[in-house]
């Protein structure tokens, strides 16, 4: 197992990485599967028309939706990294309310650079959705010393198969609903585009793209689907496609797994081309292969991109719609201080990095300087993230409270683009 450990929270609109699990040892994730495999337990519909809306909202550039676990509200996140049968939850005093029946043991693995985690699993769980409830749900739950409770924080856990192996899932971003509806009853009527999709490993699945990197050569590339992913891309360097850091990247930590620090670069794509749609310099994130030399996961779309389509996930029948959304045309921005922050001491952020010549630099700003007020608002109580859209305008001033080696002062730096 980890120990529990600070982690470091990018103050930017991706604010961290949350992969989705690859494999877990002993559960049953096929492979090379051909179709999304048989759904998970049961479910009953409780609307009287039958429909199935669930409203949702956006969470750390996250999918958040309310569910009752044993008459317990649980605040759950929706993933599509790889269709995983089990419901996941975050150990925490919440989680021990509902009095789940654990009957076994797993390890849970993904991202990240530390050890799989053995979590405890319970085989008959029900979950209530809006105007859905779900019956006989394995479901897994991670322990509090693994630290990623933290990573996740403000939300209970996350589900996938419940949702996209029953139903064609349809998510409006605009109007922050997601529809289920059964394959059968399916007709597409948006204005969108089809784009197939194709089975790869460990319940992963792609769509074709094109990508224009900032030298300029062009990459046609299998994109894996991961809502669980909050850059709009992540592509691993290495030989499948030949892809490079860009050379005026960042090097960086791109977030958190569930094995711990994703540590890479973020730079920027020249162009990407999904679905006959084009996105301009869009920000992704490089990381180098792992150590076991996987290279299934060379080029992820994620949430960052995804989420400026309104679109349905047709597992079933292997394919997608997109039809972009009101945030289609949001240019890709990244934090422009110059600096990383996580939670301090007495509710203070403490700077953890500070890039030569940015402008937090240029102000005189040093790694270990305690954050307290941030434009005037006190960082006590607070996240990091709540102050992450103060970050991302160009020419912005910010007028920050700094404490360091016991005096007290104000710090303005001029936001500018990093990368």
């Amino acid at each position: 197992m980890n120990s529990r450990r600070d982690h470091i929270i990018l103050i930017t609109t991706f604010l961290a990485t949350f992969t989705a699990l690859l494999m877990w040892a002993g559960a049953s994730l096929p492979e090379e599967p051909d179709v999304p495999g048989p759904p998970p337990g049961t479910y009953k519909v409780h609307s009287d028309d039958g429909e199935i809306e669930i409203p949702f909202v956006i969470f750390r550039d996250d999918i958040l939706m309310l569910a009752r676990v044993n008459g317990v509200q649980l605040r759950m996140l929706l993933d599509n990294g790889s269709l995983w049968d089990q419901l996941l939850f975050f150990g925490s005093p919440t989680i021990d309310s509902i009095g789940l029946d654990y009957d076994s043991e797993i390890q849970v693995g993904g991202s990240g650079e530390d050890d799989p985690v053995m979590s405890d699993m319970a085989s008959d769980v029900t979950i209530r959705f809006s105007e859905i409830e779900f019956f006989g749900q394995p479901a897994i739950t991670t322990p509090y010393s693994s630290g990623i409770t933290s990573l996740w924080e403000g939300s209970d856990g996350q589900v996938s198969a419940a949702f996209f192996k029953h139903f064609v899932v349809d998510i409006n971003f605009d109007e922050g609903v997601i529809r289920l509806i059964p394959p059968d009853e399916f007709t597409y009527a948006g204005e969108g585009v089809e784009i197939p999709m194709t089975p790869a490993s460990f319940g992963s699945w792609t769509v074709p793209g094109t990508l224009e990197m900032d030298s300029g050569e062009v990459k046609q590339v299998d994109l894996m689907l991961d809502l669980g992913d909050l850059h709009a891309l992540s592509l691993t360097t290495g030989p499948t496609y030949g892809i490079e850091v860009p050379d005026e990247a960042l090097e960086t930590s791109l977030g958190f797994g569930v094995q711990g620090e994703i540590k890479g670069h973020l730079g920027r794509v020249r162009s990407v081309l999904v679905g006959g749609y084009t996105f301009d310099n869009v920000l992704a994130g490089f990381q180098a292969p792992d150590g076991d030399g996987r290279t299934d996961d060379d080029a992820y779309i994620g949430f960052g991109l995804l989420s400026r389509f309104n679109v349905v996930f047709d597992y079933n029948g292997k394919r997608m719609f997109v039809e972009p959304n009101r945030r289609f045309s949001e240019p890709f921005e990244y934090n422009m201080s110059g600096m990383m922050m996580r939670p301090g001491a007495e509710g203070a952020f403490v700077v953890v990095k500070v890039y030569p010549g940015s402008p937090a630099d240029e102000a005189g700003l040093k790694r270990g300087d305690l954050i307290t007020h941030i434009d005037g608002e006190p960082t006590a109580g607070r996240k990091t993230w709540d102050f992450s859209p103060l970050f991302l305008e160009e020419g912005r001033t910010l007028d920050l409270g700094v404490s360091s080696g016991g005096e007290a002062r104000v710090v303005s730096i001029v936001l500018r683009r990093m990368i």
